[in-house]
Parts: C-alpha cells; sequence; structure tokens
C-alpha cells in the first residue's frame, strides 16, 4: 500500500509527469477519487518501477512542486512589493502637486472647494 497522498497539486503533479515521460498517457495519469492503488498500478506497470522507487520519484515531483511554489510566491511577493511602493510615492507626489498648485491658485481652489461642496450637498441631501 503507497503512502502517497493524492491531494490538490495532483493536476500540476500528472504535468511533470507527462514532461519528463513522454510514454505516459492521459489515461494514465487520471485520478479518480478513491482508486489510488489503480493508478498507482497503472504508472508501475508504464514506467516499468516497483511500488518503492514510484514513491520516490512521486514524493520528488512533489518536493520539486513546492520548491517551484515557493519560489513563485517569492517572485509574487516582491512584485507586489515593488508595485506597492509605486503606488506610495505616486499617492504623494499627487499630494505634493495637489499642495503646490493650492498655494499657488488660492482663489481658484476655494471657488472649486465651494463647488465640490455645493455638488456633493446636492447628491447627499436626498
Amino acid at each position: 500500500m503507497s503512502t502517497f497522498q493524492f491531494n490538490h497539486h495532483w493536476s500540476d503533479i500528472q504535468s511533470l509527469l507527462k514532461d519528463r515521460f513522454q510514454k505516459l498517457a492521459h489515461e494514465d495519469l487520471n485520478y479518480v477519487e478513491g482508486r489510488a492503488e489503480e493508478l498507482l498500478y497503472r504508472l508501475r506497470e508504464k514506467l516499468s518501477l516497483n511500488a518503492e522507487e514510484l514513491e520516490v520519484l512521486l514524493s520528488s515531483l512533489y518536493g520539486e512542486l513546492q520548491h517551484t511554489l515557493k519560489d513563485k510566491v517569492a517572485e509574487t511577493k516582491a512584485q507586489v512589493g515593488e508595485s506597492y511602493a509605486k503606488v506610495c510615492s505616486q499617492m504623494k507626489d499627487w499630494r505634493q502637486e495637489g499642495r503646490e498648485y493650492v498655494r499657488s491658485n488660492p482663489r481658484e481652489s476655494l471657488v472649486a472647494a465651494l463647488f465640490a461642496g455645493f455638488v456633493a450637498g446636492l447628491l447627499f441631501r436626498r
């Protein structure tokens, strides 16, 4: 009996198996809930491996997958950090530009603020 646990990453492991062993067909890799032993038997037959060798192969593929996912998470985290820094910088720039505009055009700024307040009052009065 195999100790390999089929989980939500089976489709990814399937892809790795297909890449590594072109002789495997989709039907050979089809997992049906509760019938894991049949799948493992098909894989052992197609790959000419014993149970322990297949267990090692699947475990190593799962380890590869985990490593790949960790790398992708780290990459995505870095990209999100860069995007956040850019957005913060842009917001600071806009705030500074707004302050400079108000300082250089106080009358126009006051009229714009009064108009915005009047429109907001009309919208929220109902």
